[in-house]
């Protein structure tokens, strides 16, 4: 299977889709005001900035660090590789939970658009 704009090679959500809906949750939180955005919302920007960092910091740092020292083939690596494997699975759950709030917060502002406000 070939990838796209939507899906990566092996069938999974893409990284473009993802941007996707957080331009639009980003959006939502612009509108509302970032005081007035949910709570919860607020934490799932947070954390999905926070872990998206951890996932790229190996490729910009590995390339220098493989360079001056013998970490690839050390105990430290392994440990260092199977917490890299977490981040990326919690951001794999990250990123379908964000698609899912992305599509309904973007239903909800168009549908917020078309229908007028009861006074």
């Amino acid at each position: 299977m070939q990838s796209n704009f939507f899906l990566t090679a092996d069938g999974n959500i893409g990284p473009s889709v993802w941007i996707l809906s957080m331009a639009v949750i980003a959006g939502f939180a612009y509108r509302r005001g970032w005081q007035k955005t949910p709570y919860w919302l607020r934490r799932y920007i947070w954390c999905a900035a926070v872990l998206k960092a951890v996932v790229w910091l190996p490729f910009i740092t590995l390339p220098f660090i493989t360079k001056t020292t013998d970490l690839p083939y050390s105990r430290t690596f392994e440990f260092f590789g199977f917490i890299y494997m977490v981040a990326i699975f919690l951001d794999t759950i990250l990123i379908w939970l964000g698609v899912a709030i992305g599509a309904v917060l973007l239903a909800g502002m168009l549908v917020g658009m078309f229908v007028p406000a009861k006074t």
